[in-house]
């Protein structure tokens, strides 16, 4: 096919465009930036230019647009879309269930919520990796390198420490909530924090279709749950004694902070070079594997996540990746596989070789572009 690639500038999509290309498929792409989700009219007058111009058969992103969308029906051609964010709140675009539509996506438990309000353009598809591109990276560092980004544990992400820190400016005493708190929602608390929101001017307008809920939830208090993971798991990996802890964030921390790394040229050797990485995801993906999962295992790394659903349906635990289910769980498992090298290397063996077969871009483009889909 030719393909009319979106960019707007998600860490992976040359990635994607570079096995795009090696599966077949003509590229063009299109950078404009997006203005406004819905009602972008000049970024739909140059994509229905493009589509005539350069005679394209289908428009992919990763994330969905729903301007993407109209300027696609107005062709007449399919628009394919990725999503990897979660929340991703342009899923509640009144334009989502239109049928040139193919929206993969990579929490199956969203896709349930969205097929249960009779979204029917939706599927899972979990996210890929390109091994091969990390390995030439990886085998090429210096020796000097190596040392920078060895460590015993690493965690690569965000804090959340800014200004959409939704909670402590809803809620004054924010800080001195425990995780308990914030997952046992009151009504009290529910009303507060809606309204709240919409004096910000944080919930979405007449293009969309949701309630209330559906923003606040996943932007107040699951954001909360995962600033006080994080950081207390964090703090304490940091104070562990014996235990060299790099922290990669952009996020303001009183920790020992590294700052950010490269996703394509420093990242990898961070992951490759760390004897355990720590993912704790976002509590905001109920079900998913969070992309940070597979990039640590496709650049070899050894990988210790809080417990997911469908990473325990795609991996097997304690051979091909290790979870925790509490902080103490995490601690215990970080002294053991420390001082254990045989057997965590011998599961970041087997976690790479399992990305490798099971998550390459080549199958996952195949299933996002399936003609299946058609006949629907």
């Amino acid at each position: 096919m030719r393909l009319l690639l979106y960019r707007w500038g998600a860490n992976n999509e040359q990635i994607l465009r570079d096995n795009l290309i090696s599966s077949g498929h003509d590229v063009i792409e299109c950078s404009k930036k997006c203005r406004n989700y819905t009602a972008d009219v000049e970024l739909a007058a140059e994509i229905i230019g493009l589509i005539h111009s350069s005679h394209i058969d289908a428009i992919i992103s990763f994330n969905y647009f729903p301007i993407i969308t109209m300027a696609a029906d107005a062709a007449g051609i399919k628009y394919y879309s990725w999503v990897y964010d979660c929340p991703h709140f342009t899923l509640f675009a009144k334009t989502v269930g239109m049928q040139c539509n193919r929206i993969g996506i990579f929490d199956s438990d969203m896709v349930e919520d969205l097929r249960s309000r009779g979204i029917n353009t939706v599927f899972h598809l979990p996210l890929a990796v390109d091994t091969e591109r990390w390995s030439e990276l990886i085998g090429s560092s210096s020796e000097k390198e190596n040392a920078k980004y060895f460590s015993d544990v690493s965690f690569v992400g965000s804090l959340y420490t800014d200004e959409h820190n939704y909670f402590d400016r809803i809620f004054e005493g924010g800080n001195d909530r425990d995780i308990k708190d914030v997952c046992e929602i009151s009504k009290e608390d529910m009303e507060q924090a809606i309204s709240k929101m919409a004096d910000m001017g944080l919930m979405l307008g007449p293009d969309y279709s949701y309630k209330p809920e559906d923003i606040v939830i996943p932007s107040v208090f699951e954001k909360e749950q995962t600033i006080l993971e994080r950081s207390r798991l964090l703090w304490k990996v940091s104070a562990m004694e014996g235990i060299e802890f790099k922290l990669y964030t952009n996020s303001k921390t009183d920790m020992k902070n590294q700052g950010t790394v490269d996703y394509e040229t420093k990242m990898p050797l961070v992951f490759a070079k760390s004897r355990i990485n720590l993912n704790i995801s976002l509590k905001s993906i109920h079900t998913g594997i969070p992309l940070r999962v597979l990039d640590i295992l496709s650049c070899g790394g050894f990988v210790l996540s809080n417990y997911q659903k469908e990473i325990a349906e795609f991996f097997e635990e304690d051979k091909e990746i290790v979870l925790f289910r509490s902080a103490d769980e995490a601690m215990e498992k970080i002294r053991y596989y420390v001082n254990h090298e045989g057997e965590r290397a011998q599961i970041a063996k087997a976690g790479f070789k399992a990305v490798k077969e099971r998550f390459g871009y080549k199958e996952r483009i195949g299933e996002l572009l399936s003609p299946v889909w058609d006949k629907d």
